[in-house]
């Protein structure tokens, strides 16, 4: 906003006789000279808070237009690498906006609310009216089913205090372990026990050779049963000839068919073969919203 100070004077006779009967000359001048002075002064007071409430209104203006910092909101299949290419930024950047202290390994969840860098944004995706009627080729990506590198998983990345969370009724919030779960090909359903390993194994268990074998044990009792939700975050354990292992998020529908034991998706990795190690389930809610298979030895 600009505005500018016009300062006008007017003269002004007053009203009535000029003058008085003692001195008309001198008391007529002095009347309107001071009366012209008042009239300045009023003007000038005026512009000056007429420039003070401009350069307020400007100042406020420009602090209202200040950018705010972006969020997006986590739907099922989401990945750090296909979010930070729709936001236009790096993946790093992504981590650092949100200073997550495990770095690209952070956990994605459904419905979670992530911070953008500063001046990106990301616009809902839609089908494109060209390509919304047609049929993908069996290799597109169009029909892929995840298999993007999350790092190397491991219990203590999941679980706090060595252990997950006891089975209570009803069921709260937490991370439960489960080895044992069930496809139809449509939903997976886990059996949820209570995992200890490491010094919480041998103060569960006691310090028997063979109470904590593998440095870990479950408690099979009390024990729930819990159906995965149908847009959960997935992942997967792979490995290979080196012992290394890496873990890849898939989609729910991929995660439903390897549990069932049917063939990975074209995109999967060369010689990827499933194998059912144990899972850590979160729950929410009431809810499976994500379950990860992690090693242990």
């Amino acid at each position: 906003m600009y505005c500018r100070l016009v300062r006008t004077e007017r003269r002004t006779e007053p009203s009535g006789q000029a003058g008085s009967r003692d001195d008309p000359e001198t008391t007529t001048t002095t009347a309107g000279a001071h009366a012209a002075v008042s009239r300045r002064m009023v003007s000038i007071a005026i512009g000056i808070a007429l420039l003070v409430s401009c350069s307020s209104t400007e100042t406020s203006s420009v602090a209202d237009t200040a950018p705010d910092q972006a969020t997006y909101t986590i739907d099922a299949g989401d990945t750090l690498s296909g979010i930070a290419a729709r936001a236009g930024v790096s993946v790093a950047d992504l981590v650092t906006a949100n200073d997550w202290p495990e770095g690209i390994d952070h956990l994605l969840l459904p419905g979670d609310v992530i911070e953008l860098p500063l001046g990106s944004s990301i616009v809902p995706a839609g089908p494109s009216p060209a390509t919304t009627n047609a049929r993908p080729a069996p290799d597109s990506k169009a029909t892929s089913a995840g298999y993007e590198p999350s790092g190397t998983l491991s219990v203590p990345s999941f679980i706090e205090n060595q252990k997950s969370d006891p089975i209570l009724d009803p069921l709260p919030d937490g991370q439960y372990w489960s080895w044992d779960y069930t496809s139809d090909d449509e939903r997976v359903s886990f059996t949820l026990v209570q995992y200890f390993f490491g010094d919480a194994c041998r103060e569960q268990f006691g310090d028997a050779e063979d109470a904590c074998a593998s440095d870990n044990n479950t408690l099979s009792s009390p024990s729930t049963t819990m159906p995965l939700a149908a847009a959960a975050a997935t992942s997967v354990i792979a490995c290979c000839d080196d012992g290394r292992f890496t873990s890849y998020r898939v989609s729910t529908k991929e995660f439903a068919r390897l549990v069932e034991g049917l063939a990975p998706a074209p995109d999967a990795p060369e010689g990827f073969t499933f194998a059912r190690y144990g899972v850590i389930v979160t729950v929410r809610n009431g809810q499976a919203i994500a379950a990860d298979q992690v090693f242990t030895s």
